[in-house]
């Protein structure tokens, strides 16, 4: 009986609202086109959510092998995860850090973790490139095979453009655009040599549109970043899986606090991983697209396309 009452008056409910449709067609096209701009939302909402809260690990050895996983700036925060990440999937290791005594530890460390060969490099990326032509990690690779490639390492600081030293341009320009460009020029003629796949990380950031203020280069750089990896993607996908990262905060020695976004390094460098092969650009994991959204909102620039904001591809 109650759910005959139930019932009836659901059915009154709708011939109302089919009568009100009829006698104000405007007003129920209007309804119809805004349910469906919010059931496209609910869509896009619950895609997002798919991609980044379900997607699955991938075996990363099985697709690139049995070659070298170089790192740089790895003796700690994200190069330093992904070194341990990687070492735990079973590759052997080429790390790179200006830190002598501090890669030498990362390597001891990794190796009696995990039992993969780790090959420890100092070297200083703030080094003009013409200047040494990264001799060391020259002679560290030769006659090695190389399966992936983390460009990692990068600086950061807060400075007014206006007042910013010659040398402090140049070492930002040197470390966090020609470490990328050289690398990527180094070791991607031995990736074409081999018969199988690799795979060539790019760590942007969060600030890759360039909104923050006394940023200039630090932003400017993760820019670039994201268009050098885009324009190998295109040249290059056949052969090589490209993957630009835009990670948030992170629980680093440079910034121990706990915060709603951060992650540890070794979290985030697995959830990176997990994009690796599928997409062309990720933040990996949904606290970093939050941080990400955040950042955007605060700004004063919100008149670029979201079409341009991220082509996730």
């Amino acid at each position: 009986k109650y759910l005959s009452l139930n019932m009836d008056k659901l059915q009154s409910a709708f011939k109302t609202q089919i009568s009100f449709l009829q006698e104000h067609p405007v007003w129920g096209t209007l309804g119809v086109l805004g349910g469906l701009v919010l059931l496209n939302k609910f869509r896009k909402g619950m895609k997002g959510f798919c991609k980044y809260c379900c997607q699955s690990e991938i075996n990363l050895k099985q697709k690139y092998g049995n070659g070298y996983a170089i790192v740089t700036g790895a003796s700690a925060g994200l190069g330093k995860g992904y070194a341990q990440v990687l070492a735990q999937k079973g590759f052997d290791l080429i790390i790179i850090s200006e830190n002598e005594e501090e890669i030498n530890k990362t390597a001891e460390e990794i190796k009696s973790q995990y039992s993969v060969d780790v090959i420890p490099v100092t070297y200083n990326f703030s080094t003009p490139y013409e200047f040494s032509e990264y001799a060391e990690i020259k002679n560290a690779i030769e006659g090695k095979e190389i399966s992936i490639l983390v460009n990692n390492v990068g600086i950061f600081g807060y400075y007014d453009f206006h007042s910013m030293s010659t040398s402090r341009i140049l070492e930002f320009l040197n470390v966090n655009l020609g470490s990328y460009t050289f690398m990527t020029r180094l070791i991607l003629p031995k990736m074409l040599q081999r018969t199988g796949k690799s795979a060539i990380i790019n760590i942007a950031s969060t600030n890759f549109e360039g909104f923050t203020p006394n940023r200039t280069m630090y932003t400017s750089s993760k820019a670039y970043i994201l268009a050098f990896t885009r324009s190998l993607y295109e040249a290059y996908k056949e052969r090589v899986d490209f993957l630009s990262v835009h990670p948030g905060g992170m629980i680093t020695n440079m910034n121990p606090g706990k915060g709603s976004y951060k992650l540890t390094p070794t979290e985030s460098a697995t959830s990176h991983l997990k994009f690796l092969g599928k997409y062309r650009e990720t933040f990996g994991n949904w606290k970093h697209v939050m941080q990400y959204t955040k950042l955007y909102h605060m700004t004063s620039q919100k008149e670029i396309t979201r079409k341009d904001r991220l082509a996730f591809s």
